[in-house]
């Protein structure tokens, strides 16, 4: 493994730390409100769903580079 993939892996687990933390947040604070389900929980809710299913695409499109390149 290179430096430029550790850099990658360190970036994408960043990028899923945050999406995490800032989502848990959102969604904790969406439920304070009176009415619940609200638009602010759908909202945090899906957008969380995307970062995370894109960050894990492309921790599995670098997989599959890597794996050609040590063919």
């Amino acid at each position: 493994m290179t430096i430029k993939d550790i850099l990658i892996y360190l970036v994408l687990f960043i990028g899923t730390f945050l999406v995490i933390c800032l989502g848990c947040t959102g969604l904790i604070l969406s439920t304070m409100t009176d009415a619940f389900p609200n638009y602010q929980f759908i909202i945090a809710l899906v957008l969380m769903f995307i970062a995370t299913w894109t960050i894990g695409l492309g921790i599995r499109k670098h997989r599959s580079l890597i794996a050609e390149r040590n063919k």
